[in-house]
Formats: structure tokens, sequence, C-alpha cells
């Protein structure tokens, strides 16, 4: 080859620069050469207070000369190999972000842990907040140039505050114009809310918030995302404006100016600690991370989500602690094998842990998640915020997790193979309705999944919420379930589960199929178990029901309630072996809505559900010892006689006839009707919600049926102001006497008696209507769990019933994972 033609001096400027490079690259070489051996794994250390980014890899394996930042750890990561550890150490805060890169092997992960005694390093995304300027009225000012984008959170000593709004507590009611434009049903707001934002109630599961565009003429305009539209009688209120402050500790960002007002009254700010979230992430990865696994380290602070990973796989986050997320305490996309276990997660403000899509065998276990999504408005836009746990994942696990104060769903889950069991959810839909406290859903592409598992899981205080609702009575229940199983989501076998106290049903099957319920205890929902069917999605097919024990702890309850579109309630549900609990006081405990046209209800006991197409074989009643009776009476006193209630009797419709007889002795009142859902109205005036009533009659009817009694609003809004009094009128003459306990209030009220089916001679006599005060009862009951994995000795200083009717007394053993209830002896 011919040589180049060069000069000495080029010849020496030659040498001179590719010896310097050669030395770089050997340092080099040497350097990294520490972190590359296949031979040993290498423990790296690092301290915010002692480290010293300048030091060698040498250097950083001595915890006396460790390395000092994130943003070391994150330039190094991806040089480790298989078996090696890098260390925080414990009592310190490290600010900033982990940036996981590169990865070991699926024997030999890298670890990131933390070293030393004491409490476990602190990723933080805070900043603390000091110089503060008051503008008036008791708000104060920061201006805080670093804030790059609009904060989520605020401490003040340790504690979230809310965001200030208008109104301060509850919704105001609106009217849906567009998608983007509403009116309020209230006085003027006046026009001093621009730049700021709304919050809207649009259905029971969603809470938007949107920049105001406009307000004019009592209509607002805001800015759409293309999420939900809002729905008429829903509520919203205002927030992001500095007029909205005037509670301690309501607080708003001006993001445009960079400045943060607070009002804190009377107070001095300079006597708080303050702090605001300022780093939107505190672990995230590049894409093919792998064989990673994150310990006892704690990540505090995060402006979004606090650890968010996408397309990584064989991640393990174990013995963490997250607190104070403006979104999610973790997310997972495209993440297989992804496991999280026995970590402390609280205050989120959007969701626990949300393992979106792309993480077959996800394993979330031992966890405790409490406090979530619990501030209205502060949570994310659209379907799937709220919930303590979502995962869907094929071969998925959510085992002994515990979790309270969640306010959407507990957990919700979808995929093949998954089980859910062992799971404790306590106090769940406090800010959204229509979840529940274990939750799966398929919807439009009716999917079937396949041996899926809900076992042994306690699920207790479904509570449901009324604000920004539109419950305009008490009467109406929260849509807040235990176990809710959702449009056209199949396969599923619930057993052994306990679900105690929910507003709405215990177990509800919403357009579900094949489905097996089976040995569960579940006690005080509305309704303990509804099957229901609609036009959103196909027919509720194949539920199997066996050996339950169902508790109804009010005469208001239902055991069990169907509904459907279709003449097919007898396709619907199959029941065997079953334990029916309910007051010795109720009767009618199952209901059937045939929501054909006309749409028709029936109430049924067990000696006549026969009729309605369904039967239990080998079922078993325990009536248990109760609640208002009317020998609780303390004093009655009559206000309307028999007369008066003969002459003011009147057809509810124009499918009955009434004929009055009167007689030398009494006034009788004889009822026909060819329809359904007929009856006789009663107007009597002042109802008051702070008195009780009782309605007395004699009755008896040719065919026999069933009556339902309640009172209503004369006029508009014609709304029920009472629970329904459900009866059975037999062929011979008997005597009723109906309670209303606290009824809501009404100007004018009525009392309606309504037939369920065509009724033939109908006769009521001695009619009476008084004011009574009672001695309230409620069932009196032991309800306990374990929630452990050992088991519990229960020590009875009494005797008490079991729901077989078993006196138990002494000591009882409960297994993990259960329950049990027991009723007190009659007096």
């Amino acid at each position: 080859m011919k040589q180049p033609n060069v000069s000495a001096l080029n010849i020496t400027m030659y040498f001179h620069f590719h010896f310097h490079l050669i030395c770089k690259v050997l340092l080099s070489l040497v350097f990294w050469a520490t972190f590359t051996t296949t031979a040993s794994s290498a423990t790296y250390y690092f301290s915010d207070r002692e480290g010293d980014d300048s030091r060698s890899a040498i250097e950083a394996r001595n915890p006396e000369t460790p390395w000092k930042t994130l943003d070391k750890l994150n330039s190094i990561l991806v040089n480790l190999g298989g078996g090696d550890t890098v260390l925080l150490k414990s009592n310190e805060v490290f600010d900033g972000m982990l940036i996981l890169k590169g990865g070991g092997t699926l024997t030999r992960p890298i670890v990131i842990s933390s070293y030393g005694s004491g409490e476990p390093p602190i990723v933080s995304g805070w900043t603390t907040l000091s110089k503060w300027t008051h503008v008036g009225n008791g708000i104060y000012c920061n201006k805080l140039d670093e804030l790059k984008h609009k904060t989520h959170l605020l401490i003040i000593n340790g504690k979230i505050h809310e965001l200030g709004r208008f109104p301060n507590e509850d919704y105001i009611e609106y009217e849906a114009i567009s998608e983007n434009e509403i009116n309020p049903l209230s006085s003027s707001l006046g026009h001093e809310w621009k730049n700021a934002s709304i919050a809207i109630r649009k259905n029971e599961w969603v809470i938007d918030t949107h920049q105001i565009i406009s307000l004019e003429n009592n209509k607002i305009t805001y800015k759409a995302d293309n999420s939900y539209f809002p729905s008429n009688g829903y509520g919203f209120f205002l927030q992001d404006h500095i007029k909205t402050l005037d509670r301690f500790g309501e607080w708003f960002h001006d993001e445009k100016d960079g400045k943060i007002f607070v009002y804190f009254g009377d107070k001095a700010p300079n006597s708080y600690d303050i702090k605001v979230s300022s780093q939107n992430n505190l672990l995230i990865n590049t894409p093919k991370t792998r064989n990673i696994k994150i310990e006892k380290i704690k990540f505090s602070g995060s402006n979004k989500t606090s650890i968010q990973l996408i397309e990584a796989e064989n991640i393990e986050i174990k013995n963490c602690s997250i607190d104070f997320s403006g979104e999610n305490a973790i997310t997972a996309m495209t993440v297989p094998n992804i496991k999280i276990t026995n970590n402390q997660i609280d205050n989120i403000l959007n969701s626990g842990i949300y393992l979106r899509y792309g993480v077959p065998n996800a394993n979330v276990s031992y966890n405790n998640i409490q406090n979530v999504h619990l501030f209205h408005g502060m949570g994310q836009n659209g379907d799937g915020n709220g919930m303590g746990i979502f995962c869907r994942s094929d071969g998925g696990i959510i085992y002994r997790n515990k979790l309270k104060n969640i306010g959407y769903s507990g957990i919700t889950f979808n995929g093949n193979n998954v089980e859910v069991s062992e799971n404790i959810v306590k106090n769940f839909c406090l800010v959204k309705n229509d979840g529940g406290g274990i939750y799966t859903f398929e919807g439009k592409q009716n999917k079937n999944y396949s041996q899926r598992i809900i076992s042994n899981n306690i699920i207790l205080n479904g509570i449901g919420t009324r604000l920004g609702n539109r419950y305009s009575s008490k009467l109406t229940h929260p849509q807040a379930d235990g176990i809710y199983i959702d449009d056209n989501a199949s396969n599923i076998l619930i057993k052994g589960n306990t679900v105690f106290n929910v507003s709405r049903s215990s177990i509800n099957l919403h357009n579900a199929r094949n489905i097996s319920i089976i040995d569960n205890l579940v006690i005080n929902g509305t309704n303990q178990l509804n099957a229901s069917h609609d036009q959103l999605a196909d027919p509720v097919r194949n539920i199997h029901i066996e050996g339950n024990r169902f508790c109804a702890l009010s005469e208001y309850q239902k055991i069990l309630k169907i509904s459907s579109i279709k003449d097919d309630i007898p396709d619907m549900v199959k029941l065997k072996n079953n334990m029916y609990v309910y007051p010795e006081n109720q009767d009618h405990i199952f209901e059937i809505n045939y929501r054909q046209k006309p749409t028709k209800t029936r109430n049924y006991n067990t000696q006549n559900w026969k009729y309605s197409g369904l039967k239990d074989e080998n079922h078993s009643v325990f009536r248990m010892p109760t609640s208002p009776a009317l020998n609780s009476l303390k004093s009655y006193k009559k206000t309307l006689d028999n007369n008066h209630l003969f002459k003011i009797a009147s057809c509810l419709n124009d499918e009955c006839k009434i004929e009055k007889i009167s007689t030398a002795n009494n006034n009788i009142i004889n009822f026909n009707t060819t329809g359904y859902l007929s009856g006789i109205k009663m107007d009597i005036g002042k109802i008051d919600p702070n008195k009780s009533y009782l309605l007395k009659f004699h009755a008896s009817s040719k065919t026999p049926t069933t009556l339902n009694i309640y009172l209503r609003h004369t006029g508009h809004p014609w709304q029920m102001i009472s629970r329904t009094q459900i009866l059975s009128v037999q062929s011979t003459l008997s005597p009723y006497e109906e309670m209303f306990v606290f009824p809501e209030n009404a100007d004018n009220g009525s009392i309606l008696i309504k037939t369920e089916e065509p009724v033939d001679n109908l006769a009521l006599q001695d009619l009476e209507w008084g004011e009574i005060e009672i001695n309230e009862t409620q069932p009196d009951f032991l309800f306990d769990y374990n929630e452990s994995d050992r088991e519990k000795e229960l020590i009875l200083s009494s005797e008490w019933y079991d729901t077989q009717g078993n006196i138990i007394s002494g000591k009882i053993v409960m297994k993990p994972y259960s329950s049990i209830i027991l009723f007190s002896p009659k007096p």
C-alpha cells in the first residue's frame, strides 16, 4: 500500500494525537471494566451527604467513598451486569429521578436497594416553599420559577391540601347543552372566573376537569377533550382560581406566572412546612430494560406517576414505600412478568397500581394500599381512574393485598387465568359510584375469557357518594357494589368471599354469563345478590348459585333481585342449597323486575316465589330476631280516622275502580283493577321528616294479592318520601299496621296503596293514620373476620345463634381470610 507523504512535524502531531486517543480509550476500558466482569458481581454505594460523583467506580464500591447523585446512578446503570447491586444510604434524600437502563439476567437481576440503619432512602420530587408574600384576604403567594409544569400536589406539614373550589363542599346542578357547554341551575356565577377550570361529574363514575373558555349569560363553555358528554342532573364546581381560596390550605397554581397561591387566613405561612411536587416521575425506564429489582426505597412527591414503566421485562418492586403521587403510584405498559410485592402505597391522587396492558403473568401481592383518589376534581379525566389496583393480565395474580379508603373500585381485573384471592378491601366508592370492591368489565369486545377466580376475599363498606349525583331522595342508594361483574364479563368462579355493608348489591351481575357463585357470606347490602339484563350487552346466562349465606339485616333489604328486558327470568340463574337469613318482620325477600312493556315488579317470599319460575333445591331459612316491631311503640296519636280516609280515597289511574260502602258500623272500600301497578291514593297533607307515622287497617282479597304501601309527594316532583312496606293480603279479613319511620319532608303528601297484579275485590276498612314514637331497634348481631394468614380466636362472653339456629358460646377459631356472623337470642 502506498504510504502518505508527511513532514516530520506532521508525523509528530499525528503520533501525539493518536497517543492521547489511545490513552483515553485505555483509561475508559479500565474504568468500565469494573462493570463488565462476568466472574463476580459488584456493589456500588450512593450517599447524598457524603458522596462525590468524581470518584472512581472502584472507590464507589466502598461505603466510605460513595457516589452522590441520581444523575450519576443513571449514567452507570446501562453498564451494570447480572448480580450487580446499587445501594442508596438510609435516612437520606435523593432529589430527582431514577432512569432504569439495560439490566441483569433472569436468575441474577440488577438490584437497587438501601444500606445502613434507619428509614429507607427517599427518592424525592418535592420542592419546599419558603418565601411568601401576602396579597390580601389571608392569601399568600410564592413565585417558583423552577416549576416548569402545572403542579398537582401541595402538602402542609405532611398532609395533602385540596385545590380551592367553589362551592366549598357541594356541587352545582347543571343542564347539559352540548359536549362543551352547560347551564348552571342556580343563581348567576358572575364573570370573574376567566382562566379557571371546571370539574364536572358527567355520570356516576366520571369526574372530568376542563379549562373554562367563557361564562356568559350563565352559560359555561369549556375546552372539551373527546371524553364523556355532560349529563343532565349531575353537578359541577369551579377551581384553579384565586377567588376559590377561602379555607386554610386551599391553593391554586397560576402556571402562566409561575406562582402558587395559598390561603392561610390569620396564620403565618413561615411557621409551616410547605412543599409542592415538582418532579413529574421518580422512576422511569428506557425501552428493553429487563431483570431489575427495586427494593427498600421510598418514593415521595411525584407530580404525576411515581414509577412509570413502559416496554420493560421482569421488573420487581418489593418492600418499597410510595406516597404522595399526583397521578398513579405505579403504572406499567408492556411489561411482562412484573412483580409488585409487599409495598406501602399511600396518598395517591388517581390510582394505586395501574397495570394497563401488555403485562402477562403480573404478580401483585402483599401490598398495603390506602387513601387513593379521595379528592373530587383532582384525579384524571375519563374511565379507569380512581382504583386501588387495576390489572389487565393473562396469568395475573392479585393476592393478599390490603386496600383501604379508595375513591372508586378497590380491585379491577381482566384477562385469562386470573386469580384474585385473599385480599382485604375496606371503604371504597368514596368519590365515584357504579364500582365495586372487586370489579371486572368486558364491554363491546365481548370476549370469552377463561379460568378466572375470585376467592376468599373480604370486602367491607362500599359507601358510595351523593355529591354531584342526581340523587334527589335519601331513599336512593348510591351505586357501590361488593363484587361487581359487569357488561359481558364471563367465566368466573366466585367462591368463599365475604361481603359486608355495601350501599347497593353485595354481588352484582350485570349482563354477565357463565358465573359460579359458591359458599360466599354476603351481609347487609340493599340487595344481597342482583342479576340484571338490559340493552347494553348480552343476556345473563348460566349463573350457578350454590351454598351461599345471604343475610338481609333490614326489612327493606332484598335477598335476591332479578330484572330483564326479556321474558327469561328462569333462564338467568339456577339456585341450589343456599341459606336465606332475614328479619322476622320481613317477608318479601325476592324482587323480580320484568322490564318488557308494560314494566312490572313482583315481590315474592319463600312460599310463593315458585310462581316466578325460580326455585332453590334444599334451601334453608333463618329468621333473625329483630328490628322495629309494633311492640316497640312508645306512643300513638290518631290524626286521621276511618271516616276521613274513606272520603279522600281515590283511584290512582284509569285502570282501577273503587266502590265505597257505608254501613252503620263501618266504611268499606272495595277496589278492583285489571292493570298492573294500579292502586288507591289518599292525600293527607303535611309530612314531617322528624316524625314517624302508623297506618292501620283491615284488609281481605278475593284473590290473594301483594300490596306496596308508601308515602309520596302529592304533586310535583311526584317522588317517594318513604320506604315501601310490602305485605300479602289473603281472603280472610286480617289486621295490618305499617310504620313509616322518619320519612322525607313534604308539604303535601299522599298514602299510596298499590297492587302488583290485577286484583278482584280488595276490601279495606277500619283505616287510621297517626303519629307514633318508637323504640327503634336493629338486629343484635356480631360480625367478625380474620384478615391474617393465621388462625384467629374469638371469645364469646354470652350465647349467640349461628345462621343454622345453633347456639354458639365459648371460643371460636376462625380460619385465615374467613368471617362469621352470629345473632343474639330473643330477649
